[in-house]
């Protein structure tokens, strides 16, 4: 990536995702290398992808345990005040927005 320097990697990565191709709707691009330009056969075939991921972990239910608000948390789960802050005031608002498009 250093070498090809981050912009062109970005674009060539917007380009094999589908992102930017010539104004049409950001899938598009993907639907037409993948699936014959169909938006909606890559939609599902991407939904079976992710539910295939997870389909050989037991289904959750109401039997697992799941901490009281009143009930004290383990250490490994308690963020101070002091650290979150510190995390809040290191973040450059100025700085691009990462894919989830959520600003600084």
């Amino acid at each position: 990536m250093h070498e090809s320097g981050s912009d062109d990697w970005w674009k060539h990565m917007q380009t094999i995702m589908g992102l930017k191709i010539n104004g049409k709707s950001c899938m598009q691009g993907l639907a037409n290398k993948t699936t014959d330009g169909d938006c909606g056969l890559l939609a599902n075939t991407m939904d079976d992808f992710f539910v295939s991921v997870s389909d050989h972990l037991p289904r959750l239910n109401n039997s697992h345990k799941v901490f009281d608000v009143n009930e004290e948390l383990p250490n490994q789960y308690v963020i101070s005040i002091c650290t979150t802050f510190k995390a809040l005031e290191s973040v450059k608002a100025n700085k691009a927005t990462g894919r989830d498009i959520i600003p600084a």
